[in-house]
């Protein structure tokens, strides 16, 4: 049985589920990036990271090991508890240098806001191997939460543009919205969050996955993105990576990196990105 729905039907529900609420859960996220430019292929610098990572005792017993599917990005694993088992007020986050002195960590508690939750699938959803997220992050010059950030989220984060223009073939299952409970006042860390959650993302397709983040990438110009496969509690690699690109011998945007990316943020409240009207 084809799941499809005719095209003029899936775009009308697909506007339907734009006004989607939150689900009020949390989850813990840790970016991983070395701490120096290290001149060692891309492929053995993200195996070292997802070693340090797995050597934990907390972070290889608890959540998903995420690793990116893409090159020379700034964070190259990432690790995600989608339910934390902890209080705001009795966090206790990791320090920078915890993995090591060659890893840099960053950690930060994140509160659910929104979520758009399609009720259509594209794929039977049973293989984890083809499971897949893009990942964007936003920091900000103000600590506190904004009401106005939040009615807004869908445009300025570009969800609303993913969530109109991923191809069904990566079976696009939800779009969550978090902003950042904790550390309250660490500018570094990104305050927003938006995770996109694909189930199929699999070699056949994964061309057109790696595009779709590019040209999301280069069109917006006001976050971090990238795309993640989930390798849940395992240290291996993704294997998803094109050979045909070449080897960087460094991460250009490092946090010791003299070509460090400049500070990632929302647009500010008075130069919304807009998007065409739907």
């Amino acid at each position: 049985m084809d799941r499809r729905m005719p095209d003029i039907g899936n775009e009308l529900h697909k506007r339907r589920v734009l006004d989607s609420k939150k689900d009020g859960g949390g989850a813990l996220f840790t970016f991983v990036q070395p701490s120096v430019s290290q001149k060692l292929p891309y492929r053995e610098q993200q195996y070292r990271l997802r070693r340090a990572v797995m050597k934990h005792h907390w972070l290889s017993t608890h959540g998903s090991l995420l690793d990116t599917l893409e090159k020379g990005v700034a964070f190259p694993i990432m690790h995600v508890d989608w339910d934390p088992d902890v209080k705001q007020n009795h966090i206790q986050l990791l320090k920078p240098d915890d993995l090591g002195s060659d890893v840099y960590v960053q950690q930060g508690l994140y509160e659910e806001v929104k979520r758009i939750e399609p009720d259509i699938s594209f794929s039977d959803r049973d293989n984890i191997e083809h499971k897949a997220y893009i990942i964007l992050g936003f920091k900000s010059l103000e600590t506190g939460f904004s009401s106005v950030l939040e009615k807004t989220w869908r445009d300025w984060t570009g969800a609303r543009s993913i969530y109109l223009k991923l191809h069904d073939e990566h079976d696009l299952a939800r779009i969550t919205f978090y902003h950042r409970v904790a550390p309250v006042n660490q500018l570094d860390v990104f305050m927003y969050l938006v995770v996109v959650e694909c189930w199929n993302v699999c070699p056949s397709n994964l061309i057109r996955a790696l595009d779709f983040v590019q040209r999301m990438r280069v069109e917006r110009l006001n976050g971090y993105i990238s795309i993640y496969r989930d390798l849940g509690s395992e240290d291996k690699d993704s294997n998803y990576h094109s050979e045909s690109s070449s080897e960087r011998e460094s991460f250009p945007n490092s946090k010791y990196s003299r070509s460090s990316s400049p500070t990632l943020a929302p647009p500010s409240i008075g130069n919304e990105l807009k998007l065409p009207a739907i």
